[in-house]
């Protein structure tokens, strides 16, 4: 090992072409070894490991998404932060079913890559009928953007829309999430807090202030915490139906 020169015994005859060299490889000078990552997409491995299995994907979540960009910028923004601070029990089925859909591995869902997955479950009798692509595009629609451009879900934004509302939506972790807007602390979040911070990215203050304005109810010009939470637990039922599935589909918490 220390010369880098292996020589493999007449015990290795039945070893692979691909075993030989892949130990060839991990045995040969540090300098040339490859890095644990890559060792793992060796043609060994990728030859003999089984195809894992995707995880279940609820007929409901394409819905999920499509909701979570239409919601306004401080929801979205909020819904993040909240996701964020989740126990992995409430975020692993949605990471799993992420991670399976993320194709090349960039950290952002594409409509090409949604549209594998349902052909998959299309072909494998777990959807009734197509997807057609202006159903998936839709999904994807920026509703920021003047042009209704399309935009991927980044990994974050795809557990924001898809976490379990019921369950994770608790006064605790909207409590902190609040925090981060109110920045004195005094319990309460004015248009100069939300403009000021970094939360809601891009946004001009026409759009904040009508923001502000539809959120608070009782008309003192700022949002408090009762308000934050119904806004946080509202539903938006303004959603296109996505097409039914075959067989009772568990949702996984998310």
């Amino acid at each position: 090992i220390k010369s880098g020169r292996i020589a493999f015994s007449s015990r290795w005859c039945d070893a692979s072409q691909e075993a030989v060299l892949f130990t060839k490889r991990l045995l040969g000078k540090p300098v040339h070894r490859p890095p644990a990552e890559r060792a793992l997409q060796d043609v060994f491995f990728q030859k003999h490991l089984p195809e894992p299995e995707d995880p279940p994907l609820r007929f409901s979540l394409l819905d999920d998404l499509r909701t979570f960009r239409k919601q306004n910028k401080l929801k979205r923004a909020s819904l993040t932060t909240i996701a964020s601070l989740l126990a992995d029990e409430h975020v692993k089925a949605a990471r799993d079913i992420f991670i399976s859909m993320d194709i090349d591995g960039d950290g952002t869902l594409c409509v090409a890559e949604m549209e594998k997955r349902l052909r998959k479950m299309k072909e494998e009798g777990k959807m009734d009928k197509d997807m057609r692509r202006k159903d998936v595009e839709r999904v994807f629609r920026d509703f920021d953007s003047a042009s209704g451009s399309l935009k991927d879900f980044t990994y974050t934004e795809f557990l924001a829309a898809t976490f379990d509302r019921k369950t994770c939506l608790t006064e605790a972790v909207c409590r902190e999430a609040f925090t981060t807007l109110d920045k004195n602390g005094d319990g309460t979040v004015d248009l100069g807090e939300l403009h000021s911070g970094r939360l809601l990215g891009h946004i001009d203050m026409a759009e904040l202030k009508e923001t502000l304005e539809d959120l608070d109810e009782n008309g003192d010009s700022v949002l408090d915490f009762p308000e934050y939470m119904e806004m946080l637990r509202s539903i938006d039922s303004k959603v296109v139906k996505t097409p039914k599935v075959v067989g009772e589909t568990p949702d996984f918490g998310i």
